[in-house]
């Protein structure tokens, strides 16, 4: 379906890069792009973020070693899921 109204505007105004709150992630995601596209929406609500994606168990638990601030996982992923993640 289009839309002759035009882009669609946000509701967050964008935040000066020395005022955004740092952020590290750690994302359980199979998808590239996908994971992409959360660290931006994260960017865009302010956040200065740094972030490693992992789609392996034993990738995640070396990860869990920086002590990330946040842990953002798919659901279920081929051979690992957010269920064992916990």
């Amino acid at each position: 379906m289009s839309s002759d109204a035009g882009p669609a505007q946000s509701s967050v105004s964008p935040v000066p890069e020395g005022a955004r709150t740092p952020l590290t992630v750690v994302v359980v995601e199979d998808r590239p792009t996908d994971a992409e596209l959360m660290m931006a929406e994260l960017r865009r609500s302010g956040f200065d973020v740094h972030w490693t994606r992992v789609d392996t168990q034993d990738d995640f638990v070396r990860a869990l070693q920086t002590r990330p601030d946040i842990v953002l996982a798919d659901y279920s992923l081929p051979s690992f899921d957010a269920i064992r993640a916990l």
